[in-house]
């Protein structure tokens, strides 16, 4: 069975709960928010804070998914800080400009893009959506303080929202956008958009670690940066975090040229490829590396 197969199945049905939970708690809070907003005089309330409250929730629910997935603990607070506050941003500056361009005004009418043509509504409420999820996947790069990864993550997410809001955008056109149509419709675009993002994330992936022996077997960890660390600690980019005689930073990959080299810097104890001792080795495709009770097989290639 090929490795995009076993993640899948291993782990996108997790990221689809959390996602769609995500989702719908997001949704009730923004209505709340929108009860509130027409209790007050302020245009601003009642535009942007749905919005802005959506944003801020979904983000800071949405962004530590992959830390709650492989139960990276010490990280799900930094990635939920910054996917909270950046989807709010995004979000809300969006839903802005849709406000400036169409000339929209949203009273009392919730998420309802009227009377605005049809299609122009669907494609600035996708815009919005895309925005927040956008905001999200930066934020949980960000907060590991991995650039490549907040841009990768935020591009992706702009997207897999956008995708995914098309149904909700239908759902709320049609259905004259009651609360419950939002709740759910949020709950469905939450699902989607954290499997989408996933599946991305894994799909565009040409060389991986597979982990062969240890807690969690068959969890996948692609390789994208230039220098990966792996270790007990969760700071690492490959925390192996219930393996035994393994530590803090045990050893490093670095990008050479045009290949993996896996590197024992001296920093942490052996590291085994193929079950001899070494120093530094080139990665091929196949190769078995065993550090302290885990075993990862490095792969590369075909992603399908």
């Amino acid at each position: 069975m090929n490795w995009m197969k076993v993640n899948l199945r291993s782990l996108s049905w997790q990221t689809l709960l959390f996602g769609a939970a995500a989702g719908a708690w997001a949704a009730f809070l923004a209505e709340g928010a929108m009860v509130l907003a027409e209790r007050s005089e302020s245009d601003w309330a009642s535009t942007y804070l749905p919005i802005l409250v959506l944003g801020l929730v979904f983000g800071a629910l949405f962004a530590p998914i992959e830390e709650w997935v492989n139960h990276y603990r010490s990280r799900i607070f930094k990635t939920a800080l910054a996917g909270g506050a950046l989807a709010a941003v995004a979000g809300t500056a969006g839903f802005g400009l849709a406000v400036y361009v169409t000339r929209l005004q949203l009273p009392s009418e919730g998420f309802v893009f009227h009377p605005i043509p049809l299609p122009v509504r669907w494609v600035w409420f996708a815009l919005c959506l895309g925005l927040i999820a956008g905001g999200a996947g930066m934020g949980s790069g960000l907060g590991l303080g991995d650039l490549r990864k907040a841009v990768r993550r935020g591009l992706r997410g702009t997207l897999a929202g956008a995708v995914a809001a098309f149904p909700l955008a239908a759902a709320s056109s049609y259905t004259g956008g009651s609360a419950w149509t939002i709740v759910l419709g949020c709950t469905i675009w939450g699902g989607l958009l954290g499997w989408l993002i996933f599946w991305l994330d894994q799909r565009t992936a040409s060389r991986w670690l597979r982990l062969v022996l240890g807690s969690g077997e068959d969890r996948f960890y692609p390789l994208r940066k230039r220098r990966i660390t792996l270790g007990k600690e969760e700071r690492n980019d490959i925390p192996l975090l219930e393996g035994d005689e393994i530590y803090p930073r045990h050893c490093e990959i670095k990008w050479i040229h045009d290949h993996y080299e896996i590197i024992d810097d001296e920093q942490g104890g052996i590291v085994l490829v193929n079950f001899r001792q070494i120093q530094e080795h080139p990665l091929k495709a196949g190769d078995l590396v065993k550090i302290g009770s885990v075993l990862l097989q490095y792969g590369e290639g075909s992603r399908s």
